[in-house]
């Protein structure tokens, strides 16, 4: 080992502490907003620490060297002079200082960064996972941030391409001057060097791809720390395999805390030297000297690069189709300019985004919550759509019900022209189509023009909700409203210039809510009961529906009874009043009769005094023995006693046999 491998490895270490400041710097100025600079300080750490261990290894491996030769030069220049011979080791107490700082403070060391590995793992992981449920959210609302400012991307792009630069072409080098020289203690810091290097080429990347797609720096970032987190299972792998390996003296030394999944992603052309020993040892010859494979070998990099940036170029060729337009945005921002159906340039991605719209194609939000699909049905992926009754009384299926409590999205305020009622609330999924006609407009005026015309769509329907009447509302004035919110909403959209025609807006799902809203509902004898055993507003509103509707059925009732009852009674009068003429015409019918017979009756007797009274007698004796029994005595002169009954019989025997009397 000459002078200029311990200065190598002196500026290794004078790099790795540049590179460790800077990227503090970085990830102060990325903030909490931007982790993947977080992550990148972690493999900073590392490289700085196997940077110490290697120059302290150099310096040691150095110092050994030097007072190898001037023990040499030593024994050549007074040879036989001393009493006692001197040997090797007694001679070199360098040699011994480095031997045993290889058996004792190289395995400590790994272990040391094995544990220091896990524990930024552990904190790394509980970091990205809350950062990655927030931003989660933010993308499932809707909500579009920046993770950084424009400014500060500058900032990092600029300062990482620069200190990527620097630390690739020393890493080069290094690894080179390592591998030509034969000085193995240099490659560990070397190809950290280099892998920070390329990791702050893709912190560049990151950040300007980063206002196209908000989750590409958490993405990256997991990724950073499952590649740290197999590094650090190597490490263990080789903590224990160095354990059980035997040891011979001489051996060439091996270095556990250097990686060699950093190596192999370092220095890819580690594999054609795996190639090419393959390749000789199954064709019998030596492939790896032949032309072709050599030139594979050398410009293989460059044909590689030279690819990824045809394909790069690529990506600023556009083709818009037919029926679409295309609107440009620069690092996220909308810069005004509108491409029409076909072939277009721009700058290439992720500095330009091309943003394609059909002006023609029918969009749609809700007003209030969007219909559950489980409820409302469902596509089967032909147009056909499954619909399923869903009655108001039913409960819906709200998500997060306190946060749009508060925002106020679960319920919507209806006048009232009770006097002691000042307001109603009322459930809503209103959907609302429109069509976007000037694309310019709806693309450069605002940063999220559909979020902006549903807030004021959402403004318009409450106004208009506050001056109508629940009731109206409900029944009469529903087909008007939807009228009427349209071209509200129209107006609102074109006075703040959003370029777009509402089509439709529709009141079909709009009802009384079916659960009790607990922040809102207050009553007169104190709040309402809460919780499991609250009853539904829809059981009390069926409740009062039903009482009312029994209270009208039983008031009908009454007045049926009543109509029936005079009814009856007027029938009975007139029964009683038919009666009482009947037997008055039949009382004088018979008095005049009788009248009329006594008169002929009085002639009679006056024509025969004597016979007519018997003839009256035997006349009615034979009527009145036309139904008693009759027994006949066939025989005389017996004297017996007789039982006569005179009781009536109401059932006839078999000897009853009736006598008809003739006719007079």
């Amino acid at each position: 080992m000459n002078r200029s491998s311990k200065t190598a490895g002196f500026y290794n270490l004078l790099v790795a502490t540049a590179a460790l400041l800077c990227g503090i710097i970085l990830a102060l100025v990325g903030g909490k907003g931007f982790p993947f600079g977080v992550v990148l300080l972690i493999l900073l750490v590392v490289g700085f620490l196997i940077a110490v261990m290697g120059f302290f290894h150099v310096s040691l491996k150095s110092r050994e060297q030097l007072e190898a030769m001037e023990l040499e030069e030593l024994q050549r220049s007074s040879r036989g002079a001393s009493l006692f011979e001197t040997t090797e080791v007694e001679g070199l107490p360098a040699r011994r200082s480095r031997e045993q700082f290889e058996h004792w403070a190289v395995p400590v060391f790994t272990t040391a960064l094995f544990i220091f590995e896990c524990v930024v793992i552990f904190y790394a992981v509980r970091y990205l996972s809350g950062s990655f449920q927030t931003q989660s959210a933010t993308v499932a609302a809707g909500q579009v941030t920046k993770f950084i400012s424009m400014d500060l991307a500058y900032v990092l792009m600029g300062g990482g391409a620069l200190l990527g630069l620097v630390l690739f072409l020393w890493g080069q080098y290094t690894t080179r001057f390592a591998r030509l020289s034969g000085e193995t203690l240099l490659q560990p810091a070397a190809e950290y060097l280099l892998l920070t290097g390329y990791f702050l080429f893709g912190l560049v990347l990151v950040v300007g791809v980063g206002f196209q797609f908000q989750m590409i720096h958490l993405y990256a970032s997991w990724a950073l720390v499952g590649f740290i987190s197999l590094i650090a299972f190597e490490r263990f792998l080789a903590l224990i395999l160095e354990g059980y390996r035997p040891r011979t003296r001489g051996e060439k030394l091996r270095l556990i805390y250097q990686s060699r999944l950093v190596g192999l992603f370092c220095k890819p052309e580690s594999f054609f030297v795996t190639a090419a020993q393959t390749l000789d040892y199954q064709f019998g010859f030596k492939v790896s000297e032949t032309w072709g494979y050599k030139f594979l070998q050398e410009r293989i990099g460059m044909i590689v690069l030279g690819q990824a940036i045809l394909f790069w170029l690529s990506t600023s060729v556009t083709v818009i189709h037919p029926s679409e337009v295309g609107v440009v945005e620069r690092f996220g921002q909308p810069v005004g300019i509108v491409l029409n159906p076909g072939a277009s340039f721009t700058m290439p991605w992720p500095i330009d985004k091309v943003t394609r719209f059909t002006p023609d194609t029918v969009q749609s939000f809700y007003v209030g919550l969007p219909p559950d699909e489980e409820e409302h049905g469902h596509s089967d992926g032909h147009g056909d759509n499954h619909e399923k009754a869903h009655f108001w009384s039913q409960p819906h299926r709200v998500k997060d019900y306190e946060r749009l409590m508060e925002v106020g999205l679960l319920y919507f305020s209806v006048g009232s022209t009770n006097k002691d009622v000042e307001s109603n609330l009322i459930y809503a999924s209103i959907p609302v189509q429109f069509r976007v006609k000037d694309v310019r407009k709806w693309i450069t005026a605002y940063n999220d023009p559909a979020k902006l015309l549903r807030t004021l769509a959402t403004r318009e329907v409450t106004r208009h909700f506050l001056k109508i009447d629940f009731d109206a509302l409900m029944m009469q004035e529903r087909v008007s409203a939807m009228d009427t919110l349209r071209s509200k909403i129209q107006e609102s959209a074109n006075q703040h210039g959003l370029g777009v025609e509402i089509l439709m807006l529709g009141l079909g799902d709009i009802h009384p809510p079916a659960e009790s809203p607990r922040a809102l509902a207050i009553v007169a004898d104190g709040p309402p009961p809460t919780g499991p055993g609250a009853p539904p507003v829809a059981v009390t509103y069926e409740d009062l529906v039903n009482a009312r509707h029994e209270n009208v059925r039983d008031i009908r009732f009454a007045k049926m009874r009543q109509k029936s009852n005079m009814r009856v009674a007027e029938s009975t009068v007139a029964q009683i009043n038919a009666d009482g003429e009947a037997k008055l015409r039949e009382i004088r019918t018979g008095g005049l009769a009788t009248a009329a017979a006594f008169t002929n009756q009085f002639a009679a007797y006056g024509y025969s005094p004597r016979v007519f009274p018997n003839y009256l007698y035997l006349d009615m004796v034979a009527r009145a023995m036309q139904q008693p029994r009759k027994y006949i005595f066939a025989v005389t002169n017996v004297h017996d006693t007789l039982d006569i009954n005179l009781e009536q019989q109401l059932r006839k025997g078999l000897l009853d046999i009736g006598v008809e009397v003739p006719p007079k």
